[in-house]
């Protein structure tokens, strides 16, 4: 095998330890180990930013000798160094996104304050490869080169930078890995949450209670200063209401903001963010910096609203958040007024005709027109009052369509309503970057415990179709 076999060797061999872990600390020194058997004598170390660049937290450093102990580096935590006493020329890699090779530490102006951790660790050389991800600079490794820098070509360094490229897709991988299983949580809490409300309400029979227990976990589970949920019972005119924390003062502004979209007549309306941009042109602060705000819509009509406002940050997710919690609000409400009539009249069979036509909500609208004019559309008829079959299709992006079929277990309230939690489940994790597997992993995943619980189960197939 040559040199060069060698090295495709060793970067196979890498990309494969890259691809098969969604944890970059669990491969880290394995990746730099096998790039050294290559690249010899050499040491390495991958520094890894926090705090805005103020800090470059040492997280490989296991082929180090002085270093490690120099600076009192932890194995398992690493040493989070402020950024500002690394030399010039580590600084002018990152700022430039560029790779930077100080050939001699004793020699280069640059490296003069470093020649005491030379020394004492050994190297002759030094080069710095950016780790970038999403055209970011995430961190970087630095290659320690023994010998003179006349010893080492640039194929070396190629092969270096493409194990600096690598190091950073495992890192985007763990990243996204993380942003998901937090994503998953909160899905997973709200339905929990939503779950919980849902058996008060049917205990007790109490409205208030219910969109209290709501308005007090959605604040929590968004990070929000403050939550608030408003609805109307179209059949007793009655307003119900709850707020939740800290600015007395939103329902003002949500409520000045559900009376412009009546008059707009935007009744159906979608999780929205609101900056304070856009609440200061609608009237004064109100002390508000950001809102996500719903619409609750019952049979066409606009019935109330529910709102969060001012958290530290507000992303995709949370939006997806505040739609699972008012499709479940309405979809509680309408199970609940089946509940309480039956309740009062007995009348089980009407009821469930009723429940009926609502599963048809959760349907997709028929006739789905592709760009092509080509029409999608799909034939449902239940086998009885109530079942467990939906599908849903729907564009994920101007290409993408997103084809859902899916059959709870059984005949009853209850596949109807794991029905919209899988619904639920979807909209919230579907994603263009993700493939169909991926997908039905992720909802797996989440719903697994609820449906484990109750024996239920069901049947799931999903195609993501490239129209063009």
């Amino acid at each position: 095998m040559t040199y060069s076999d060698g090295k495709i060797k060793a970067l196979v061999d890498i990309s494969t330890m890259v691809t098969s872990t969604d944890n970059f600390f669990k491969i880290k020194d394995d990746i730099i180990r096998r790039m050294l058997e290559v690249i010899f004598p050499a040491k390495a170390c991958v520094n890894l930013f926090t705090d805005d660049y103020k800090h470059a937290h040492l997280v490989c450093s296991a082929s180090l000798d002085f270093i490690p102990v120099y600076f009192n580096v932890n194995k398992k935590e690493g040493k989070k160094i402020p950024f500002e006493t690394y030399p010039p020329y580590i600084h002018e890699a990152i700022n430039e996104k560029k790779m930077v090779w100080v050939k001699d530490i004793y020699k280069d102006e640059r490296s003069r304050d470093e020649i005491f951790l030379a020394k004492n660790e050994g190297y002759q050389s030094r080069i710095v490869f950016p780790l970038i991800s999403n055209s970011n600079v995430i961190g970087f490794m630095t290659c320690f080169l023994i010998d003179e820098s006349d010893k080492y070509s640039d194929s070396d360094v190629d092969f270096i930078a493409s194990v600096a490229s690598l190091i950073g897709l495992s890192i985007e991988i763990t990243k996204r890995k993380k942003e998901s299983d937090f994503i998953i949580k909160k899905l997973r809490g709200s339905l929990n949450l939503i779950n919980k409300a849902v058996d008060e309400l049917y205990t007790n029979f109490n409205l208030s209670t219910f969109l209290q227990l709501l308005s007090k976990q959605i604040k929590n589970i968004t990070f929000s200063e403050s939550a608030i949920i408003v609805m109307k019972d179209v059949n007793k005119n009655i307003y119900y209401e709850s707020i939740h924390g800290e600015n007395a003062d939103l329902k003002r502004i949500v409520e000045e903001i559900h009376l412009q979209l009546k008059e707009e007549k935007k009744t159906s309306v979608n999780a929205k963010y609101f900056t304070k941009d856009d609440i200061l042109n609608i009237n004064e602060h109100y002390g508000i910096d950001s809102m996500l705000y719903h619409n609750l819509v019952i049979e066409g009509e606009a019935v109330g609203y529910i709102a969060v406002a001012n958290a530290i940050k507000y992303n995709d997710e949370d939006l997806k958040i505040l739609n699972i919690f008012a499709s479940q609000i309405i979809f509680a409400i309408e199970r609940y007024k089946t509940s309480e009539k039956l309740f009062e009249h007995k009348m089980m069979e009407k009821e469930l005709e009723l429940v009926q036509e609502k599963q048809l909500l959760i349907m997709p609208n028929n006739n789905i027109l592709l760009p092509n004019k080509t029409k999608i559309s799909y034939y449902f008829y239940p086998t009885a009052n109530l079942g467990g079959d939906f599908c849903d299709i729907f564009f994920i992006n101007e290409h993408a369509l997103c084809i859902f079929v899916a059959d709870v277990m059984g005949h009853s309230i209850l596949a109807n309503y794991f029905s919209a939690m899988i619904k639920g489940a979807l909209k919230s994790c579907i994603d263009e970057e993700k493939s169909a597997g991926e997908i039905l992993t992720i909802i797996n995943h989440n719903l697994y415990e609820d449906f484990n619980s109750l024996d239920i189960y069901a049947t799931v197939r999903l195609a993501i179709v490239d129209i063009n």
